[in-house]
């Protein structure tokens, strides 16, 4: 993103406060000190331009965050994290929906560690959870994560099904 451009319609032009329309608060600027328009911005809207331009970092510090306020162990670095997501559309398709992508742990009872994290579909993350049937629970992530999976050319037949309506069937 240029310097000189803002994402926000700037029109606040009391000095002191925060130029982006509407906002109020204090901006992060020293008095006399010459800034750019990002330097005027108040936290919030600082904050919200850094996730803006850095979206894996954010990631990465909102699911650290989220390890330490739970006391889980955190060990993985930003480009092991990197690793982990590579390939996948985790940063487009994170959220709480079922066709959503989560961060999973493999074994709940280890930490965020190497080897141990993977990118799995929300639903099969939550069921994973629930379920009480270790291989039942085994076989329906697996099923899951071979569904998320983007078939291998070849994997679907153009064949007609062998399947004819019953005398029974309205249509």
């Amino acid at each position: 993103m240029s310097e000189s451009v803002s994402p926000w319609p700037l029109a606040n032009k009391r000095p002191g406060l925060c130029p982006v329309r509407g906002c109020r608060k204090a901006s992060r600027s020293i008095p006399g000190k010459p800034t750019s328009w990002r330097g005027t911005l108040c936290n919030c809207h600082s904050m919200r331009l850094w996730r803006m331009e850095n979206v894996v970092e954010a990631h990465f510090a909102q699911i650290k965050d989220r390890a330490r306020r739970k006391n889980i162990p955190f060990t993985i670095t930003l480009p092991q994290y990197r690793e982990i997501i590579a390939g996948t559309e985790y940063t487009n398709r994170r959220g709480r929906r079922a066709w959503n992508l989560h961060i999973d742990r493999e074994d709940a009872t280890k930490g965020y560690e190497p080897g141990n994290c993977r990118v799995l579909l929300a639903a099969a993350n939550c069921a994973k959870g629930a379920t009480t049937d270790k291989e039942r629970r085994r076989a329906f992530v697996e099923q899951k994560i071979k569904a998320s999976q983007k078939p291998e050319p070849g994997d679907f037949t153009d064949e007609v099904s062998d399947w004819q309506p019953s005398e029974n069937e309205p249509f």
